[in-house]
């Protein structure tokens, strides 16, 4: 589990202040400029921390004990407290962590030279952007890792001309998570499948995903925390009896369970992002309405409908990037 006894000051300070720049992030600065690479070594990052509302919690447990069967219940109770919180603070130290590790491979090479891997505006150019401070060695092309492999602001065949050359022909990928690991899976196939040499450089994964990436001989740099799945912390019976969990909510809509199917799902979510549906139990911790019938005061044959609003126990968490 994460232990997130880090002090959350580090928060209140932006790196985009000019109070905090210095000489060295303003040369990477300018040499990414040169190089014509979109990192920035003074990225957004979250003001505030976003933890488990604790109250709110209770209260959901209390809902499900009261109208839940109680082996539903207890499963949704036991769900409801593996939820795993990432600060922004563990996640710099991590970061950091992992970065040093990618520095001692790269020194070992004989050309330490590579191509960074991200996506504009997706979290592996924001957290590339972060691991910039802590590079010893900066990129010296750039590239979005996706099934096209298309290149930064050069061509195909420039960029295989200014690869070839290099002996390891090296190509690094920087991200916060990954849950299933199959998005990175696709992105980075083809790529080892070229002969290039490709690191992914990921502080918090599951052992789903690091299975799926050493299926394609990627070398893999993490830290020792691991993100849970599902299935990891709850029996076979118990994901049955969570597929059948079906709460009927404002609208008429059914709060449901059955994503839990997918055997990469997760209870993880961070600081700065809350993860997509095929990664995160879909709506798990947010807000629910539940409707309810009173008797109509005006005419004892009809009914009107009430709700019962349960707060959600985690936070909306706006995305920096």
């Amino acid at each position: 589990m994460i232990d997130n006894n880090v002090s959350v000051q580090q928060l209140n300070l932006p790196y985009d202040n000019k109070s905090l720049r210095t000489e060295k992030l303003d040369q990477i600065e300018k040499d990414l400029a040169e190089k014509k690479i979109p990192l920035h070594p003074y990225p957004v990052v979250p003001q505030v921390t976003y933890p488990i509302i604790e109250e709110n919690r209770e209260k959901f447990i209390q809902f499900c004990e009261e109208n839940l069967q109680e082996t539903q219940a207890e499963i949704l109770k036991k769900m409801a407290f593996n939820v795993q919180h990432i600060s922004f603070p563990i996640f710099q130290k991590e970061l950091k962590h992992v970065i040093e590790i990618l520095n001692k491979e790269l020194k070992g090479m004989n050309n330490p030279e590579y191509s960074i891997g991200f996506v504009i505006k997706k979290s592996n150019q924001w957290v590339s952007s972060l691991a910039l401070p802590h590079l010893n060695y900066l990129p010296f092309d750039w590239f979005t890792p996706n099934i096209n492999f298309a290149v930064g602001q050069h061509a195909k065949a420039d960029f295989r001309k200014k690869i070839d050359p290099i002996k390891e022909r090296v190509l690094v990928v920087i991200d916060d998570c990954s849950y299933t690991g199959e998005q990175l899976k696709i992105s980075l196939e083809k790529i080892t499948n070229q002969g290039f040499k490709v690191f992914a450089v990921v502080p918090f994964m599951s052992n789903c995903a690091i299975n799926k990436l050493k299926s394609i001989n990627v070398q893999i740099i993490t830290s020792d925390i691991r993100i849970p799945s599902v299935h990891e912390l709850f029996s076979e019976g118990e994901v049955n009896q969570l597929k059948e969990v079906n709460i009927v909510t404002e609208g008429f809509k059914v709060f449901s369970l059955k994503g839990v199917i997918n055997k990469g799902v997760t209870l993880t979510y961070t600081d700065w992002r809350i993860p997509d549906p095929q990664s995160f139990v879909y709506d798990f911790g947010d807000t629910l309405k539940i409707p309810y019938a009173v008797p109509d005061p005006e005419d004892e044959k009809f009914s009107l409908i009430k709700f019962n609003r349960i707060p959600g126990f985690i936070p909306r968490v706006p995305k920096p990037y």
